[in-house]
């Protein structure tokens, strides 16, 4: 295993969820984490750092997170980076309701899609 520092993106795709990825992603020494608050700034961040990495955490129906999840995987410069994707559901209280017929906690609860 190489001892070269490893860079992580973490796509955020807002402020609010950047404390949550700094929560989630412990500073272990291991790999750089940089966490990006925005998917419109994602993509020519990954472009620009090529990381190791590439973490983008969202809502299941976030488009602009589709159309990053594309960019990347379409561009042959960044196509070979691994990312792996956080869907979260929409905090909709109809999906509550039904969340709660089932007796689950969707706000707590996420999906992990592996896209390469």
């Amino acid at each position: 295993m190489s001892s070269a520092l490893r860079i992580v993106i973490a796509v955020s795709g807002s402020p609010h969820r950047a404390e949550f990825l700094d929560a989630l992603l412990p500073d272990t020494g291991e790999c750089d984490v940089i966490v990006v608050d925005s998917l419109a700034r994602a993509y020519p961040r990954v472009r620009r750092e090529m990381p190791d990495l590439v973490i983008v955490l969202c809502e299941v129906d976030n488009l602009a997170a589709c159309q990053l999840l594309s960019m990347l995987k379409m561009d042959a410069a960044t196509s070979w980076i691994p990312v792996e994707t956080w869907a979260t559901t929409p905090a909709t209280s109809e999906f509550d309701d039904i969340m709660a017929d089932v007796n689950l906690h969707a706000s707590s609860r996420g999906v992990t899609i592996q896209v390469n």
